[in-house]
């Protein structure tokens, strides 16, 4: 998984690991590592062998686009040669491969690139996760809440738990509401602040 959307990537991964691994043995075969780590031989060994009371483990190598140079032509090996017990997920927060150390590996993967998701999927997003609290919002609230914050899930989810804290149950969250308890997060460029000044 590559792609600056974290909150997808590790949603993606917490489904995997409910749909492959065995409930009650999953703590168990789900190992984490991380790139920096200098890990490499222990990775190898972990996708060696059967999971523990389990054929089958999960092995996630987050900051995967940190792995030095030497340990990922070591891993090369593995993934010409896949175990049949072990799954391996590269977890990389860069909006391309095209010029890091994983391109090597590009066509011996899977690759899934978490793009931001497209302005109505935002829309939906904010709406299902207020709904999730008990809450409504407007639709011209959620286009404010939409320009203030930015498209990155992880920020649009801390604000919409900050509003539904300070909102009462029954009433329906507004454009007045959102501007009083949502700051303005740096993610518009003056070219988009200009554009939008000259609408008003």
């Amino acid at each position: 998984f590559f792609g600056e959307e974290q909150l997808l990537a590790e949603d993606l991964i917490k489904r995997i690991k409910i749909k492959y691994l065995i409930k009650s043995e999953s703590e168990l075969n789900y190992f984490v590592r991380y790139g920096n780590e200098r890990s490499i031989d222990e990775v190898i060994t972990l996708a060696a062998g059967k999971g523990l009371f389990s054929d089958k483990k999960l092995i996630v190598i987050k900051e995967a686009d940190s792995i030095w140079q030497d340990e990922l032509d070591r891993l090369l090996n593995l993934l010409r040669k896949p175990s049949d017990f072990g799954c391996l997920i590269f977890h990389a927060a860069i909006p391309s491969l095209y010029q890091s150390r994983l391109k090597k590996i590009e066509n011996l993967v899977t690759c899934v690139n978490l793009l931001p998701l497209r302005m109505e999927e935002l829309r939906s997003f904010v709406v299902e996760e207020f709904k999730k609290l008990k809450r409504q919002i407007q639709p011209e609230a959620v286009d404010v809440l939409l320009f203030r914050v930015g498209n990155q899930l992880m920020d649009l989810l801390m604000q919409i738990q900050n509003v539904a804290q300070n909102i009462q149950e029954d009433k329906i969250i507004d454009v007045t509401d959102v501007q009083r308890l949502v700051g303005i997060y740096a993610n518009q460029d003056v070219f988009e602040y200009t554009r939008l000044l000259g609408n008003e």
